[in-house]
């Protein structure tokens, strides 16, 4: 009787589990063109390079019988497991036959990055970059083919040119996350990016653009402690520079040091004693060391400066509700709602302190109101704090492409 099982199937997700011992048991009792790629895949997975070129080769030496497609991925792919052996010309050879077979159905982007990047591992920078100048050329969006060429120019030590490319990929990909899932690209290199922007800032120390590329960086990458740092850095250039001082400040405030952040908004305040975001940052940040008499201060001052400051009015309720002075609190929550009734904070505020107060039915009023103003599309300037919009630096460092 037939065996029935769906072996390609199996294995495809035993591989796809990264399981590949198993998946080629599976593979090898399919006994399809499509298993035996697959083994190939597999078995370049575990480095058994040599067994894979074999699969690889078979499914070559009988012309194009499988497809352009297949073929185009064998020959591909052991030019990969040949670039993975430091065996460069050879890989070369085998992506340039890809790419003969890729131009018959639009399909040559994946190994001739290949090709490159085999030719950057031969130092031959320069081949590569001209490739790469004739995917830009093709079609001026790609933005692998930006990325690439930045990788190439970083390499030669070109570290001005290469940000040039590293910020087109920034403006046709802001978040180079993207690229892991887009295509496969794995083991980032943060060393070589933070390398990059230290060998320009090299260059140019007063420059802070420079700062900002690595600041956005470090920011994508979670490294808020050395952006602090970035920062100090900057400020060096203008001990004076009111921005600059803020952007310290909310940092330090996302990564919890509050007492630092509000020295920081001091400074601002200082500086500029009517700044209304620094008055506004410092109390909430007062608020949450639960020291709402001297976050209220700070509200106090931003109403001076503008009475109708519906951020204010609405942060000092909320003060006067942590410290359980619900009269206060309501007055507060009234005052915001007179400057502007289609902002829910102040039915939202006020309905949570009638619920404190045990009027129900009042509040219950108060919700409704709120989700209607929500309902009409009113967005307020909530208490959030937002890193100041910067040049974004992205560089991915990566030599290969996963096998496809």
């Amino acid at each position: 009787m037939r065996d029935k099982t769906d072996w390609l199937g199996k294995g495809m997700q035993l591989y796809y589990d990264k399981k590949y011992d198993e998946a080629i048991e599976c593979f090898d009792k399919d006994l399809g063109f499509k298993a035996l790629l697959l083994k190939g895949n597999a078995l370049a997975q575990k480095n058994l390079h040599d067994e894979a070129i074999v699969c690889f080769d078979e499914i070559n030496s009988v012309g194009l019988l499988y497809g352009y497609d297949y073929h185009y991925l064998a020959w591909n792919n052991k030019g990969y497991v040949l670039d993975r052996k430091g065996l460069y010309d050879e890989a070369i050879i085998c992506f340039d036959e890809a790419n003969k077979i890729g131009a018959r159905i639009s399909r040559t982007k994946i190994a001739l990055i290949n090709k490159c990047n085999a030719l950057i591992h031969k130092e031959q920078y320069d081949e590569a970059i001209a490739y790469f100048d004739e995917l830009i050329n093709i079609d001026p969006h790609d933005d692998i083919g930006w990325l690439y060429k930045g990788k190439s120019l970083y390499l030669k030590s070109l570290y001005n040119e290469a940000l040039i490319c590293f910020d087109k990929v920034v403006e046709l990909c802001p978040y180079f996350t993207r690229y892991e899932h887009k295509w496969g690209l794995s083991n980032i290199n943060l060393d070589d990016i933070i390398d990059c922007c230290d060998k320009v800032i090299n260059l140019n120390p007063n420059n802070p653009d420079i700062w900002y590329k690595k600041i956005i960086m470090l920011y994508n990458n979670g490294l808020n402690h050395d952006i602090t740092n970035c920062f100090y850095e900057i400020i060096k250039l203008n001990i004076n520079d009111i921005e600059v001082w803020n952007n310290i400040g909310m940092m330090l405030y996302n990564i919890q040091s509050l007492d630092e952040a509000i020295t920081c908004w001091d400074k601002v305040t200082m500086l500029n004693p009517n700044d209304s975001d620094a008055l506004e940052n410092k109390g909430i940040a007062l608020n949450e060391k639960g020291f709402h008499d001297e976050a209220i201060v700070c509200y106090d001052e931003m109403i001076k400066l503008n009475p109708k400051d519906d951020r204010a009015w609405n942060n000092k309720g909320f003060s006067f509700y942590h410290k359980g002075l619900y009269d206060e609190a309501l007055t507060c929550f009234n005052e915001l709602i007179n400057i502007n009734p289609h902002d829910y904070r102040g039915w939202e505020g006020k309905g949570t302190i009638l619920e404190h107060k045990g009027l129900l039915r009042e509040a219950k009023a108060c919700f409704k109101k709120a989700k209607a103003c929500c309902n009409m599309g009113y967005k307020s300037n909530k208490n959030v704090f937002i890193l100041i919009t910067v040049i974004i630096f992205i560089l991915i460092s990566t030599l290969f492409l996963v096998i496809f």
